[in-house]
């Protein structure tokens, strides 16, 4: 990444995929630092905002992961009109922030949204693991992998996934989608 920033500095997407890199290696005050330089050379970006969110999160910084989380979506209303990708994790931190049932609510209406199955599908299992409910996040995970598409590998390297690791679902999952082979952490 550092390389394709050398080549093209003011690329949006290599600067944002250097924070994401940074983010998955957990190196977080780097990858924040990098994001907040992407964000200033493009305030609407969406996903720069989204990966923040997770690097707050990550950090256990829930209210400014809920900022990056609401920003994201907000600038995903306008440029697709969809909220699914942020809508689930602004119900994990606030879940997390202390307001009692904000995830399952966000949960059962992504469920019976229409869009489960595409925008929803990583964030859906996603949810379930920050509420404790391993069986159904890897059942949720497994049935839309392929929807959750360029999200899953985050399995290899988001906090969430950590103490499920031995779960016989996680591993079904890896098997699944090709990344049994690759060392997980």
């Amino acid at each position: 990444m550092k390389k394709a920033l050398e080549l093209d500095p003011l690329s949006l997407v290599a600067n944002r995929n250097l924070g994401t890199v940074l983010w998955g290696a957990r190196r977080y005050d780097e990858a924040i630092e990098q994001l907040k330089q992407t964000i200033e050379m493009d305030p609407r970006f969406f996903v720069t905002h989204f990966i923040l969110g997770l690097c707050y999160f990550d950090k256990s910084m829930y209210e400014d992961a809920l900022a990056a989380f609401k920003q994201a979506k907000r600038i995903e209303r306008i440029s697709s009109g969809l909220t699914g990708t942020s809508d689930v994790m602004i119900g994990v931190v606030e879940e997390r922030l202390g307001s009692k049932g904000a995830l399952e609510r966000v949960l059962e209406q992504a469920i019976a949204s229409p869009d489960s199955g595409k925008a929803y599908a990583p964030f859906i299992g996603f949810g379930y693991l920050a509420a404790e409910n391993p069986d159904r996040a890897f059942a949720w995970l497994s049935k839309n992998y392929r929807e959750a598409g360029s999200w899953l590998p985050m399995i290899l390297t988001s906090q969430l996934f950590d103490k499920h690791r031995a779960h016989a679902g996680y591993k079904a999952l890896l098997k699944k989608i090709g990344l049994d082979k690759v060392l997980v952490l």
